[in-house]
């Protein structure tokens, strides 16, 4: 079996990516997901494409 990789982009505004920042340090805080989960998620925000707000 072949595999396919695909690329994508995500554009997201900046107040939202502060908001997605803050709910993955909410969910390490109360345990819902392990450091490397969170850091995966932070690391994934930082990463995406701004647009204006």
């Amino acid at each position: 079996m072949e595999e396919a990789t695909v690329n994508t982009s995500i554009t997201i505004s900046k107040k939202n990516r502060v908001l997605m920042k803050l709910l993955a340090k909410e969910l390490l805080t109360i345990g819902a997901i392990t450091y490397s989960e969170s850091d995966l998620i932070i690391s994934t925000i930082n990463n995406m494409k701004d647009i204006s707000d």
